[in-house]
């Protein structure tokens, strides 16, 4: 892009991957600790997954101070971004991160919401943001509201060097496209903590979706499902003579219309006319979860209904061939933070001319 457009510029680049000697070492000393609903981990997870620490504004910073002008970031806290240069030059914290936590998603807050930008101006006392879209309005209430996105606590939001405190905000309407937001403030944590985010790979995934409005079968699959899936475990066994373990195998189904999205907590009984029936199967590799699939799906949608004689068709699937290779499929490993290390610690910078 440099080159088609003949641009030149000072260049920096902070990388956040974290090696596996280094989360190592920091384990080994107790320096890695949980967050609130966090797996247990071990050792030998940092060998396995991939981890990315999540910086804040200081090694941003590092390079704005030496005058680069374009600045690439590896994983960063979305306010980080919004908040380095003005933290920089000396605005409020609390106004500057809040400013930054306003403006992080784009005109998010804005109605209608879209994905056009925001202009906030920050000063000593307060600061102003505005929509820059036609047909686009701010309120008092939808940039107060942003505060809660992703976040348990619309009042607290953590960052790497402290917290965010919203608890004595204002908002009020300078005119139909700009609040003024007054009274936040930022507390200095005890200790600096990076966010540490892992992945792993699980395995590899073949999804089939398929639909269901018959009532018998709908009131029939709870108890057909865990029928079915001893018999793909025998399954297994014989079409593959024995090279692939069934407890290497995950099929499972998902009933979208029985309280799926809620994950058993669905505070009211539903009584689905119809079912959405999402089917995954997960294996090592995906010939293998393709392969499985195909008996998966095929045996899925002729399920023996005891109401019913002879054959008959259970599940609708949309496409033929129903089987659809997804790829390879991630789970979260961490949800930790770091403890005791210096802002810049965890970051590695490399610069350039371009």
């Amino acid at each position: 892009m440099a080159a088609e457009n003949n641009l030149h510029f000072k260049l920096g680049l902070i990388y956040s991957d974290q090696p596996a000697e280094r989360l190592q070492h920091l384990y080994d000393e107790g320096r890695i600790r949980p967050l609130a609903n966090a797996p247990v981990i071990e050792r030998k997870l940092f060998e396995r997954s991939h981890t990315v620490a999540m910086m804040g504004v200081e090694p941003l910073q590092e390079l704005l101070r030496d005058g680069y002008d374009v600045i690439l970031a590896g994983r960063a806290s979305d306010t980080a971004l919004f908040a380095a240069l003005p933290h920089l030059n000396g605005a409020d914290p609390g106004l500057t991160w809040h400013m930054a936590k306003t403006i992080e998603c784009g005109a998010a807050c804005a109605i209608p919401p879209d994905a056009n930008g925001l202009l906030v101006t920050l000063r000593d006392d307060h600061f102003d943001v505005t929509t820059l879209a036609d047909g686009s309005r701010l309120t008092p209430r939808s940039v107060a509201a942003h505060t809660l996105y992703e976040n348990a606590d619309p009042f607290h939001i953590a960052e790497p060097s402290g917290t965010l405190d919203t608890t004595h905000a204002t908002y009020e309407a300078a005119d139909e496209r700009t609040v003024r937001v007054r009274g936040s403030r930022y507390i200095e944590a005890d200790g600096y903590t990076n966010k540490l985010e892992g992945a792993e790979l699980v395995g590899y995934q073949t999804v089939i979706v398929g639909g269901v409005r018959d009532k018998v079968v709908i009131e029939r699959l709870p108890e057909l499902l865990p029928m079915a899936k001893k018999y793909f475990d025998a399954k297994i066994l014989d079409v593959f003579d024995g090279r692939v373990d069934p407890d290497t195998i995950d099929i499972n189904y998902r009933l979208y219309g029985t309280g799926t999205v809620l994950a058993g907590t669905e505070p009211t009984p539903l009584q689905p006319q119809e079912l959405g029936v999402l089917i995954t199967v997960t294996a090592p590799d995906q010939g293998t979860a393709h392969a499985i699939s195909t008996f998966v799906a095929h045996a899925s949608s002729h399920l023996p209904i005891p109401e019913y004689d002879g054959l008959v068709s259970t599940l609708a699937y949309p496409y033929s061939p129903p089987e659809m290779d997804r790829g390879p499929l991630y789970r979260f490993t961490l949800n930790h933070v770091a403890t005791g290390v210096t802002p810049t610690e965890l970051f590695r910078t490399t610069t350039e001319e371009v």
